[in-house]
């Protein structure tokens, strides 16, 4: 079973947050990472959301967030792999 998640945790305006999933249920995702204090955004609809506190996931599974920008970040990514459940990986513009 294939699952798409979306993150919902990026933008700083709570609104752009709430609209960012609403567009995520249109399309069909029912998956969330979203910030702590955004759980009342399950109200939207039949949502699961994982809460990102500070890299580390919570909800129906556990994992982390890493960002990669450098070489030495992509080498400490690389070593969670096995390591994690779940892993999540943000590489901007790199």
């Amino acid at each position: 079973m294939k699952e798409i998640w979306m993150r919902a945790d990026v933008p700083d305006d709570a609104g752009s947050r709430k609209k960012l999933m609403i567009s995520g249920l249109e399309a069909g995702v029912d998956t969330f990472i979203v910030r702590p204090g955004d759980e009342k955004l399950s109200s939207l609809g039949k949502v699961n959301l994982i809460i990102n506190r500070d890299g580390v996931l919570e909800g129906h599974v556990s994992g982390k967030v890493v960002k990669i920008t450098t070489p030495k970040e992509q080498t400490a990514a690389l070593d969670l792999c096995g390591k994690e459940k779940v892993l999540v990986v943000s590489t901007g513009d790199w």
